[in-house]
């Protein structure tokens, strides 16, 4: 499999760089990184700029034009939702920033690809902040996460990464599922986005009677387990001091989005059957979709 990263730089002007000159800038600004070659398309041939770092390529392009400013609202309220309205509006053109490498498709090999993942997200990482520092920028906008940031918010990301603490916050974001949606009552689940780069799969909790706290803690201690290249096999014990006995972790092709392979969460107490991934009463959603409604078979994701 070939896993992809984006990130985009909004602007509120044309920018285009130099190959030679923002090569330069890069080993400056970050000692250590190692020599960066930068290739220049040729001219009118619409092809990206390239920069090489010790084989690991990472393509940069403009785009005349307004991001969809649609686009940049995830189809769920993410924990740490940013208003995108005032930046859609001012920014007139963006920098598409990405990188791709060859993952295996052995699982045995699932914590050599963590790494990888992370070495490449590192890597675009320093070049986003980079291309938003030089260039007239307004904000980047990580496209897996759906994470929306300002210009200070991506310096001290690559800032973290220089100190070797990989910035998670960019690469992976939750939402919460809650009320009706989860079932009603004190029902709480939760989905990630972005990790499915690193693990060919997202994090997602089922519905359970659990406190916002207890939600979001097994899900990011589960997160950091995957970026840490440790994806618990099916039916893992995952315990967590919030739970009263271990959650369940199951490999479903599918549950609250269509089409999205999940490594998902069954606390104590969940809505479903933990072997099945039913629900355990009439009424409470179809097969591997408990709030797939709100998820349509044409949704973005």
């Amino acid at each position: 499999m070939t896993p992809r990263l984006e990130a985009y730089v909004l602007l509120n002007g044309p920018w285009k760089p130099d190959a030679g000159e923002f090569a330069t800038v890069l080993e400056a600004r970050y000692p250590g990184i190692g020599r960066v070659r930068g290739d220049a398309p040729e001219e009118g041939s619409g092809m990206p700029t390239v920069f090489t770092v010790d084989g690991a390529a990472v393509q940069v392009s403009m785009v005349g034009a307004p991001y969809p400013p649609e686009q940049l609202e995830p189809p769920m309220r993410l924990l740490e939702h940013v208003d995108t309205e005032e930046v859609a509006r001012a920014h007139v053109a963006y920098m598409m920033i990405s990188t791709e490498w060859t993952a295996s498709d052995d699982p045995d090999d699932a914590g050599e690809n963590a790494e990888m993942a992370a070495a490449y997200a590192a890597l675009l990482t320093l070049v986003t902040a980079t291309v938003a520092e030089e260039a007239p920028a307004l904000a980047a906008f990580w496209t897996e996460s759906w994470r929306f940031v300002s210009i200070d918010e991506i310096k001290e990301a690559a800032a973290a990464v220089m100190r070797g603490e990989p910035p998670l916050s960019l690469w992976y974001a939750l939402a919460e599922v809650k009320g009706a949606r989860a079932g009603g009552g004190d029902m709480r689940g939760m989905m990630s986005f972005g990790l499915r780069a690193f693990c060919g799969r997202e994090i997602e909790v089922a519905p359970a009677p659990l406190s916002a706290m207890a939600a979001q803690g097994i899900a990011r201690d589960l997160a950091e387990r995957i970026f840490a290249g440790d994806l618990p096999e099916d039916h893992a014990a995952l315990p967590h001091d919030a739970l009263e006995a271990p959650a369940v972790l199951r490999h479903a092709e599918r549950f609250m989005r269509p089409q999205q392979p999940v490594a998902l969460i069954v606390p104590p107490g969940a809505s479903i059957d933990v072997e099945t991934l039913e629900p355990k009463r009439s009424g409470g959603g179809n097969r591997g979709g408990l709030v797939s409604r709100f998820f349509s078979a044409g949704s973005r994701r």
